[in-house]
């Protein structure tokens, strides 16, 4: 919670209930309310994951890593936006093409809305 003159002026709320104990506390929302739903992106990593298990298949994935590939697949494509395995057919790539989209849509929705919060002005007026 960013205050200002003992006022709240805008709330980053995780998506853990924050919301509804700043009603509590202060009976109404700030003027800005940044979602950041890190629960989310997580939840979507893991759904992720259990598509790739379910219909992804990968050309150059080793033996002993075969049990944890989509896991993998998924971690490194939702926290670097690379894939560490390349796609074995058309729709394998469409699902990795997808999974990018949504999580350069999603990042890109948080810094949109943290760039919001900067009051930038002129250097010299």
């Amino acid at each position: 919670m960013l205050m200002v003159d003992q006022k709240p002026f805008c709330l980053v709320d995780l998506g853990l209930g924050v919301g509804k104990q700043v009603i509590e506390i202060f009976g109404h929302f700030p003027k800005r309310v940044i979602v950041l739903a890190m629960v989310n992106y997580t939840t979507a990593m893991f759904l992720f994951a259990s598509v790739y298990q379910l219909i992804g298949h990968f050309s150059d994935v080793p033996a002993y890593l075969a049990v944890w590939g989509a896991l993998i697949q998924s971690l490194q494509t939702q926290f670097a936006l690379g894939a560490p395995f390349e796609p074995a057919d058309a729709q394998t790539w469409w699902l990795m093409t997808s999974h990018g989209i949504f999580c350069f849509t999603f990042g890109t929705i948080v810094i949109s809305l943290f760039v919001s919060l900067l009051n930038v002005k002129p250097l010299r007026a």
